[in-house]
């Protein structure tokens, strides 16, 4: 019996993370899927059996907790089985107010 990679994944991730914490990554990751039976993906749409092979490119920016506003942000582009594939996400989106007190009154 002959054993087939079903999937096989490889990422490659370069980070900076700045002195005010804010932090931004780039990811490339590699994936190659083999399908040994036809999968359905939606009512019209069917991906025959074979193999895959798809590549995306993920930029993210990660904005510190310690600014009024922060978020974390990020982007993907890449292939995906027989199309493309875009993704953007916003997450973990914070506003605080931050009260100041004078020295001295206005006049």
């Amino acid at each position: 019996m002959r054993c087939l990679v079903e999937t096989r994944e490889r990422e490659a991730e370069f980070g900076v993370e700045f002195q005010n914490t804010d932090r931004l990554n780039v990811t490339y990751t590699g994936t190659y899927e083999f399908l040994p039976a036809a999968f359905r993906i939606s009512n019209t749409g069917t991906l025959p059996v074979g193999a895959y092979k798809f590549n995306a490119v993920a930029v993210g920016f990660n904005r510190a907790q310690r600014w009024r506003v922060s978020a974390n942000l990020s982007a993907e582009y890449g292939t995906f089985y027989n199309g493309h594939r875009t993704a953007v996400n916003v997450a973990g989106v914070r506003a605080s107010a931050r009260a100041c007190r004078r020295s001295r009154p206005i006049p």
